[in-house]
This record gives C-alpha cells, sequence and structure tokens, in this order.
C-alpha cells in the first residue's frame, strides 16, 4: 500500500501534537458511558498538556486560561453529542472525532466559519441541541428544505458518520438440500429465507449499503422536488435490476462515510493552516486562494475537470496522515480495536453452530449459523423483537455478546402459549453497556441465573414454549434507555463469526491457487476473494516474498534474499526502507512493523502467505470495516468490493484501473474461487 508523505515542517510539528494528544487522551469509561465525563477532572489531569501548547506565549497563564475555556466548550459539547448517540443504540469513538478536529483546527481553539458548510448541510435540519436524551431527526418536508445555517464542525462530522441502511430487495426462489435426515430444506444463495403461509422466498441481499442523511430525504421525502432530481443513483440502479430501494429508519455509524466525507467535502479546503496543502494547486492560476479556484470550478466545467481530481487526491493525502497517527495510537492501546463502534455487524447472531467446542469448561456455538428463516420481523407495537425459526432439528441458541444471566424462566410447556407472558422459557442476559437480550421460546436452557456467559456461548435450543406455532426463537434487544430496538440493527446473519486471529497457509498447485485456497480458509465470500485476488495480482502478483522492484536495485537485494535477510535478522531495516512488501505490497513503516511483529509472533517468515492474510484482514477489519464486512459476507457485488478495495485499501497513483481492469479481472476471478480455486 503506497502513502505518500510530504516533508513540511509545519505537517511535522501538526502531526506531532495530534499523536501527542492522542497518547494523553485516553478517555474511555467503561462501556462507552460518555454521560460519566467530567471536564473537571479531566482538565486537572491533561492541564499541562495544554500548557505545552502556551510555553511561547508572553503571557502563558492567559493563554492556558483560554486555551482551557475553548476545550471546556469542545469537550462539553462532544461528550453531549456521544451521549445522546449512545442512548441512542450508536456508539461513536472519540478518538478519531478529536483527531480529525484536531488536524484541523489550531490546538487552542475549536471554533470554525459556517460559511463553510453551506453546500449540503445548510439544507437539513438536524437538532442536536435539545435537551431529551435521544438525538432528534426532523425529516419532514417542511423542516427538510429550510435552509438552516451549520456553525459547528463537531456537527458536520458527527453528522457525516451516521447513515441509515439501505437495500435494494429483490425476491427469488430458494434452493434446496437434503439434510442429514433425508428432508429436502430450502436456503438462499443470497438474501434471507423467509417463510410465510409455508412458502418460502429469498428477499434482500441484491445490496445493501450505508446512505447519508440526505441520500435518506432524497429517497424518503418531497427534496427530490427541490433538488429538480428524480431518484438517487443508488436508486435507480436498484430499480435498473428489477429491485424494491427502501431506506431503513435505523441509523447507524460508517466509518467508510465519514472518510468519504472527509475527501469529497470542503471540509480541509477552508482551513486556513491547511492552505500550503493545496498550494501546489493553484500555483500558475490566476487564482490567489482555493476558494476562488473552487468557486469558478462551479461554472467551469473544463477548469473542474481539470482540479478537481488534485483537490481530492490532496484531501487523500490529509486523510491517510489522520489514519497514520490513529495508528499509531491504537497500537500503543490495543483495547482500542476500531476506529468506530457500530451498532450493526457487532454482535453474533443468536443462531449458532452445529458444532459444539469446548474451552475451559465451557460450550460454545460459534461456527456460522445453521440455516434459519425468519417467522416474524420487528413491528414496534405488534412484535418488539423478530422470530427465527429452522427446519433443523436441534437449533443452539448462543449469547450475541458476553454478559451476565439476569432472569430465567424455565418452567413452561409447549401446551400453555401464555406462560410467561406469550415469551415461554426465557433466558435474559445483562451487559456491561446497559443493554440486555432476550432469548424466548426456548426448550431447553443451559444457564442459570447470575452466572456469567461469553460471546458465542450456547444458552439452550429452540423450542415450542412460547407463543408460537413451530420451533423458534423470539429475540429482543433492550438499550440502556430501556427502549426496544430493532435487533437487526445489530445482528445479521450474513455477518459471519470472527474467524482465528491465524489463518494457516494451504499451499495450492500455483501461487494463485495457494493464496486463492487460503483467503477460504478465512470464512470470506466467493464476492470478496474474487475482489481481493485481483487487486492482489496487480500488486504482487500472487508472490508473498515480492520486493518493489525499484527497490530491487536501491537495496542490492532480489524477492528470496530480501525475506531471507529479514526473517535471519542480517537485514533490520524491513520497517523504514519505504519499500513496498508482500501480497498487498504493504509500505508504510507502521504497516511493515506490524506486520514483521505478526510474523515473529507467530514463528513464520515475513513471507508467509497464511500471515499476510491474517494481518490483511485484522487491517480491514480495524481500519476499514465496511469493506471487510461487505468481503466476508458478500453483500456486494464483485465489482464494487474489488473497486472500493482499490480505491480504499490500495490507493494506488493510478485510480482509474479500480473501476477498469481490475474489476474485470475480479469478475473473472469469480468464475475461479466458485469453483473451489480452480480453472
Amino acid at each position: 500500500m503506497k502513502v505518500i508523505n510530504k516533508s513540511i515542517p509545519f505537517l511535522i510539528k501538526m502531526i506531532l501534537c495530534i499523536s501527542l494528544f492522542l497518547i494523553f487522551n485516553n478517555v474511555k469509561a467503561d462501556g462507552y458511558n460518555y454521560a460519566s465525563f467530567n471536564w473537571d477532572e479531566f482538565a486537572e489531569k491533561y492541564k499541562n498538556y495544554w500548557s505545552g501548547t502556551c510555553e511561547k506565549e508572553e503571557n502563558s497563564e492567559k493563554c492556558v486560561e483560554q486555551t482551557l475555556k475553548s476545550q471546556k466548550k469542545f469537550y462539553t459539547k462532544l461528550y453531549k453529542m456521544l451521549t445522546k448517540y449512545e442512548r441512542s443504540g450508536l456508539y461513536i469513538k472519540d478518538e478519531i472525532i478529536i483527531a480529525t478536529i484536531y488536524f484541523g483546527l489550531n490546538a487552542d481553539s475549536f471554533r470554525d466559519d459556517n460559511y463553510y458548510y453551506k453546500r449540503w448541510f445548510d439544507k437539513i435540519s438536524f437538532d442536536f441541541d435539545n435537551e431529551n436524551d435521544d438525538v432528534t431527526i426532523d425529516d419532514s418536508e417542511e423542516n427538510s428544505v429550510s435552509l438552516t445555517e451549520e456553525s459547528n464542525s463537531i456537527k458536520v462530522l458527527i453528522k457525516a458518520m451516521v447513515g441509515y441502511e439501505a437495500t435494494c430487495t429483490l425476491v427469488s426462489s430458494p434452493s434446496y438440500e437434503t439434510n442429514e435426515n433425508g428432508e429436502r430444506v430450502p436456503f438462499c444463495n443470497q438474501g434471507e429465507l423467509y417463510k410465510e403461509n409455508n412458502n418460502y422466498t429469498c428477499k434482500g441481499a441484491a445490496s445493501t449499503n450505508m446512505v447519508s442523511f440526505g441520500e435518506k430525504l432524497l429517497v424518503n421525502s418531497g427534496l427530490t422536488k427541490f433538488f429538480g432530481i428524480t431518484r438517487s443513483e443508488k436508486h435507480q440502479e436498484c430499480l435498473n435490476q428489477g429491485g424494491t430501494y427502501t431506506v431503513a429508519n435505523n441509523r447507524t455509524v460508517s466509518e467508510d462515510a465519514y472518510w468519504e466525507f472527509l475527501k469529497t467535502s470542503e471540509y480541509f479546503d477552508k482551513k486556513e493552516h491547511l492552505q500550503y496543502r493545496f498550494a501546489h494547486i493553484i500555483d500558475g492560476t490566476e487564482y490567489s486562494s482555493l476558494a476562488d479556484l473552487e468557486q469558478a470550478m462551479e461554472n467551469d466545467e473544463a477548469l473542474y475537470n481539470q482540479y478537481h481530481d488534485k483537490i481530492v487526491e490532496e484531501r487523500q493525502e490529509i486523510i491517510d496522515e489522520i489514519k497514520e497517527n490513529l495508528e499509531l495510537y491504537y497500537r500503543s492501546n490495543p483495547e482500542s480495536v476500531t476506529y468506530f463502534t457500530s451498532v450493526d455487524n457487532k454482535y453474533y447472531y443468536p443462531i449458532g453452530s452445529a458444532e459444539i467446542t469446548v474451552e475451559n469448561g465451557k460450550k460454545f456455538a460459534r461456527g456460522n449459523p445453521v440455516n434459519s428463516y425468519i417467522i416474524k420481523d420487528y413491528n414496534p407495537g405488534t412484535n418488539e423483537g423478530i422470530d427465527i425459526g429452522s427446519n433443523e432439528e436441534l437449533v443452539n441458541i448462543i449469547a450475541i455478546k458476553s454478559g451476565v444471566i439476569s432472569k430465567v424462566v424455565n418452567n413452561c410447556e409447549a401446551s400453555d402459549k401464555t406462560c410467561n407472558s406469550g415469551y415461554g422459557n426465557m433466558v435474559v442476559i445483562s451487559h456491561s453497556d446497559g443493554m440486555s437480550t432476550t432469548y424466548a421460546y426456548l426448550d431447553e436452557i443451559y444457564v442459570t441465573d447470575g452466572q456469567s456467559v461469553m460471546q458465542g456461548e450456547l444458552i439452550g435450543t429452540t423450542g415450542t414454549t412460547g407463543d408460537s406455532n413451530e420451533k423458534a426463537l423470539h429475540f429482543e434487544i433492550k438499550i440502556s434507555s430501556g427502549a426496544r430496538v430493532n435487533p437487526n440493527t445489530y445482528i445479521s446473519r450474513q455477518n459471519p463469526r470472527p474467524q482465528p486471529s491465524n489463518v494457516g497457509t494451504i499451499q495450492g498447485g500455483t501461487n494463485t491457487q495457494t493464496v486463492c485456497l487460503t483467503l477460504k480458509q478465512s470464512g470470506a465470500s466467493d464476492n470478496g476473494i474474487a475482489g481481493v485476488m485481483s487487486n492482489i495480482n496487480f500488486e504482487s502478483g500472487f508472490l508473498s516474498t515480492n520486493l518493489e522492484n525499484k527497490y530491487e536495485q536501491i537495496l542490492g537485494y532480489k524477492d528470496q534474499s530480501y525475506t531471507a535477510a529479514v526473517d535471519n535478522g542480517s537485514y533490520n531495516n524491513f520497517a523504514n526502507d519505504s519499500a513496498g512488501y508482500g501480497l498487498c505490497q504493504w509500505t508504510y513503516y507502521t504497516r511493515k512493523a506490524a506486520l514483521l511483529n505478526s510474523a515473529k509472533s507467530n514463528g513464520v517468515s515475513i513471507g508467509d502467505v497464511g500471515n499476510q492474510i491474517s494481518f490483511l484482514f485484522r487491517e480491514l477489519k480495524n481500519g476499514y470495516s465496511g469493506l471487510y464486512n461487505a468481503i466476508m459476507s458478500g453483500s456486494e457485488s464483485v465489482d464494487s468490493i474489488a473497486s472500493n478495495f482499490c480505491h480504499n485499501f490500495e490507493n494506488p497513483a493510478n485510480h482509474t484501473q479500480c473501476d477498469t481492469t481490475r474489476v474485470s479481472y475480479a469478475r473473472s476471478y469469480y468464475s475461479y474461487v466458485a469453483n473451489g480455486c480452480n480453472s
């Protein structure tokens, strides 16, 4: 992965500032309990850091005083907003917001000019300042078209993270297979299996993605007329497939949407101290500032075509540098496993695997869930959870996340449909963040009240003890406020179980086959594997020991000799030599250092295929969660995955190949993958 760095003193100073800030800022309450934030305690603890920013000022005491005032305003507002989101079921890590704010503003000043955000967000009413527990989003047509002004960059950034699940739904007939009992049972190659009037259908999974608040309005409100737009591009793509396009009301957090906002908006462009980053673009033009150039670009297509991509490229470089500094923080704080903690794809599906493993006396069913279907979907006021059925004789139920058993009901008979208010035999688990999960209609129950359970641990089996006419699980989620929420926002059958931290290399007849078979072992979808393989082919030709060509002459090594020298310790500059290496051509020093540490800790060569793929998937999961989930679940097309992997993860100098050659190759690899890594 190539990352361009500029040797600019001010930038170095800024990066150091961010790094120091991230190191010192370790405000984490258990369960992300942002409501417990205490400014006075926080300020006392980190006062010396802020004092350091004022050392060279003539009146340093006054500087510290003013800085603390601005910091208090910033942090108080930030944690107030994060608290509201937390109570709504959205968990947003604070470090990445703070890092971006710091990169975009001076360390002693948190303010912004509302002029810069009138391009899009001034058309949206989004209330953060109400005193209610929940964040209120007024998306009525009347309020939506009112041109409210944006005055706070924190609002803009957090708003950019929050999106909605948009689904292009196609309905198809299921496939059938014969189970161990010789019965023909239905399953869906894509989508969820639904049972309606004893008929099975497959719904959804044509594509599922995040859309912004703005797109939600475009789809679900009269704003289309306001903008003169019939429908969004995603909406039209869905209609072209013969599907139905819907945007759910369930809010969630998207890391990808956040970075995309920073790349496509003018957030960085108007920051006074970042103007030097764009100086090389406006040099030689008739314009004195980037703002003037961008204004001219709005009405000049030729000018737009000449400079737009260059501006976006520079924004991307700033984003890469923010990510790099965040990475330094996360590597020194291993408990921070993701940039964002999103409610989607966060927890296990409650239906477990048929296979049981025993670890330290506990039983787990953490493999991929057995085939199941939705009997009743979430419907507030009618069904406050989801009912899940299966044709399997024995269906294991597991804890979706770790917690403590807070209630067990185990005295209901299948004949009494009213027992326990229709819930039947039931287990309730309380979790550390205030959430609770309910598992009802059970037959066997394997846990007791007060017992601690781990994620994936076996707690019981489906049954008919509740208000159900067939063997099923009734599943509910309550958030910390006590409100029942849609479980589909938190769980998905398409969400694969976490794989082992290390993937063993499966040797094939060729390098291509070795990579394919090893990727298969990771549990990734065929779409995902094909998209990844296309990019690996371009980066390294499937050679895990590949040393970037131009560095062979510079360093005096070939692929194998370089790998051997790194392994035996005779060459000790692996992390810092800027040479691309391995399947994905890792280049940046922190990533190469982490790759080397991974190989050493696992006792394998730096060129080991399995270790590199394990490392790749950890990077994807921790820094590119949307892409990772698509690769594992296959929820996006092979074209989309290949393109996304190229644009965002690899980020090559020439992005045009992302949507052309790499996509074309991915399509050809799909049949190879689907055929078991055979031509």
